[in-house]
């Protein structure tokens, strides 16, 4: 589980998304099994007006709404030369760059601090 108060971004305030050596850092596909709880945006990047988390004033500047968008958070892309070298293998035939599958053992065994959480849907989510 990873909770975080704030964004969860996968780089530093250099991060330039046509960048080619972040590119190259980035492009695996992160599969992650459980729960993640952040301010990030979904498609906040794509959206017009920007979207971006609460206190981030992005302004008109796609690459700052990109840092905090899950959608941007890994740049893995199913058209890559050698995609299925940088894919999750063995778990997940989604295309998206960040997979999440919910674990629902979570709302069994939660970790101290969350035993209220709720929920009961089940499922992997591409972002």
């Amino acid at each position: 589980m990873i909770y975080a108060e704030g964004s969860l971004i996968a780089t530093d305030d250099s991060w330039n998304y046509e960048v080619a050596d972040r590119y190259l850092e980035l492009r695996n596909q992160l599969y992650w099994q459980g729960i993640i709880a952040t301010a990030n945006t979904i498609g906040g990047a794509d959206r017009s007006p920007l979207d971006c988390p609460d206190g981030v004033n992005c302004g008109s500047d796609r690459e700052e709404a990109r840092i905090y968008d899950l959608n941007y958070f890994r740049t893995f892309h199913k058209d890559l030369v050698d995609a299925d070298s940088y894919r999750a293998s063995g778990v997940s035939t989604n295309d998206a760059a960040l997979i999440v599958k919910y674990d629902s053992r979570i709302q069994s065994n939660p970790p101290p601090l969350f035993e209220f959480a709720t929920g009961s849907s089940s499922g992997e989510i591409g972002y």
